[in-house]
Formats: C-alpha cells, structure tokens, sequence
C-alpha cells in the first residue's frame, strides 16, 4: 500500500523523526479501506508489543535484521500520537523539515486539519 514511501530526517538532522502519512485527498477517498486497515494494524501491533514486550521482540527482532536490545532501544523511544492537541503542537517540526525538503511550499494551517 505505501510502495513509494521516502526518508526526509533523520535523528542526525533532528531530534525527534516523525512518520506522517501524507497523502491527496482523492486518494484519501479512494483508499479510504486500506487506510483504516493501515492504522488498526499499528495500534494492534503496539497492544501485542505491550502485552508482551520480550516475546515480541525475539520474534520480530531476527525479521528486521535486529538484536533483542536494538530493537527494544528503539521500540522505548517510539510513541505514537494520537491526541490532537498533542498532534497540533508537534505539527510546526513536521512542517519545518517538509519546507526544508521541499515537499510542501507554504506553512500549513494547523487548525484547518482539525476541523
């Protein structure tokens, strides 16, 4: 589903890497179903991780080419946002490395995403 996916920033350039789906609102519509599939995947994914987090990690790590402790170190450090408010505040850093890399022209009008 997100074949053409790209890094923008890494934590060399930054200290805090978002992962933000972009995408046009036609293809919002049309992709409507794999995009909710998308999302439940992740949220279900992080309750097993929760669930268990040393069972999980020994069966991922070897599939993401990772040591046990690699992979915990990294998995400490993600969280997800899902709260709005939360989300508002970190938008003007996304916004800051997608002007940086040109991929968006003007600021974005934050509480238009809200509505």
């Amino acid at each position: 589903m997100l074949p053409d996916m790209n890094v923008l920033a890494s934590t060399k350039e930054y200290p805090i890497v978002y992962s933000v789906l972009i995408i046009k609102a036609s293809t919002l519509e049309t992709k409507a179903k794999e995009i909710a599939l998308f999302k439940k995947s992740i949220l279900e994914a992080m309750k097993v991780f929760e669930a268990s987090p040393k069972e999980s990690k020994s069966s991922v790590a070897p599939l993401l080419g990772l040591t046990e402790i690699d992979l915990g170190n990294q998995l400490e450090k993600l969280t997800f946002v899902q709260n709005s408010d939360k989300a508002k505040l970190d938008i003007p850093q996304i916004e800051e490395v997608l002007l940086k890399e040109g991929l968006i022209k003007d600021k974005i009008n934050v509480e238009s995403l809200f509505v």
